[in-house]
């Protein structure tokens, strides 16, 4: 059987951070592979598979679960939620800096944080910043309706799921996972395209985007998030109780 380390790459989640650790542990045996405007397939990794027998660890922002890959593939899945709100927050402070003529980065641009939300919570179909890891979570075409039960079911699947708020703690953890499976590994710990202060706990975070917002858009940006606030709090939970054992 063959292994496949998977970094399904979450927008803000601490992704880069994450492909640099697996750059350095794994070297010319790690890459990304992005699907051209559209969701990968089992069949296209399995394609990539077959083209690079030494591929041990991939990351991708467009494959999605169930991560199933054509034939005798194991998926190890590396995946970091975060606070919806302090995401958004970082988003909207990565889109002002990057040199990009998207829709986010123009409009990160042109606003401040409270347009930027106002902006993306009005545009229909937009999910960036609308229940964005709950949607990421699921398979493709899952009805609105059903992520939230859909992704918890993705997460009981998961032997675990990290968290940016705790990721030394979570790529520890990836690290004794993956050593048990693949083969010993330690993960160095670098903080890269991040704009969090380090020395800035997440409720003092939380709190000063909820003030820029103010109280209603706040209120608006929590019920547009109220399944991504309920997955970041039982995962947070789970980190909790491991951490006191």
């Amino acid at each position: 059987m063959r292994t496949l380390i998977l970094h399904h790459h979450l927008f803000k989640n601490a992704g880069t951070s994450v492909d640099i650790a697996l750059e350095q542990a794994y070297g010319a045996r790690w890459r990304a592979v992005e699907g051209a405007g559209r969701d990968l397939t089992g069949a296209d990794l399995a394609a990539v598979l077959a083209a690079d027998p030494a591929l041990l660890a991939l990351s991708s922002h467009t494959f999605r679960p169930p991560f199933l890959v054509p034939g005798d593939v194991r998926i190890l899945p590396i995946i970091l939620l975060r606070h919806p709100l302090d995401r958004a927050r970082s988003a909207y402070e990565f889109e002002r800096k990057q040199v990009a003529d998207t829709f986010g980065s123009r409009l990160a641009k042109q606003e401040d944080f409270a347009g930027y939300v106002r902006v993306l919570l009005d545009r229909a179909g937009d999910r960036s910043i609308r229940n964005f890891q709950t949607y990421k979570l699921v398979p493709p075409a899952t009805p609105p309706d059903e992520e939230l039960m859909a992704a918890l079911a993705s997460i009981a699947r998961l032997p675990f799921i990290g968290l940016v708020e705790t990721y030394a703690f979570s790529m520890s953890v990836f690290a004794r996972l993956l050593s048990r499976q693949v083969g010993p590994v330690s993960f160095e710990v670098v903080r890269a395209n991040t704009t969090a202060k380090s020395d800035t706990e997440l409720d003092a975070r939380v709190a000063e985007a909820e003030a820029a917002l103010g109280g209603a858009l706040a209120a608006r940006f929590a019920a547009a998030n109220r399944h991504d606030q309920h997955i970041f709090e039982l995962v947070h939970w789970m980190h909790d109780r491991m951490q006191e054992t």
